[in-house]
């Protein structure tokens, strides 16, 4: 796989889990009743936390991608 597919198979599916986890999230919660008492806008706070969310997803697709591939054996069966 080269690497450019890797990129894309690791950031493009976290993008899209990040969309929809951030809809629902912000469809549910105020993000001004969570940071009430920080002068910042909505606007950065949806910024920053769907950022968030993406590096979260990218984490977890990126561990995936990982694990596809098997472990060199170190041990010599008979």
């Amino acid at each position: 796989m080269h690497t450019f597919q890797k990129v894309s198979a690791v950031f493009w599916p976290a993008f899209i889990v990040s969309v929809v986890a951030s809809v629902i999230l912000f469809s549910i919660i105020d993000p001004l009743s969570l940071f009430y008492t920080y002068d910042i806008s909505r606007l950065a706070i949806y910024s920053i936390s769907f950022l968030f969310l993406w590096l979260i997803t990218a984490l977890s697709s990126a561990i995936t991608l990982y694990f596809i591939y098997p472990c060199k054996s170190h041990v010599e069966y008979d």
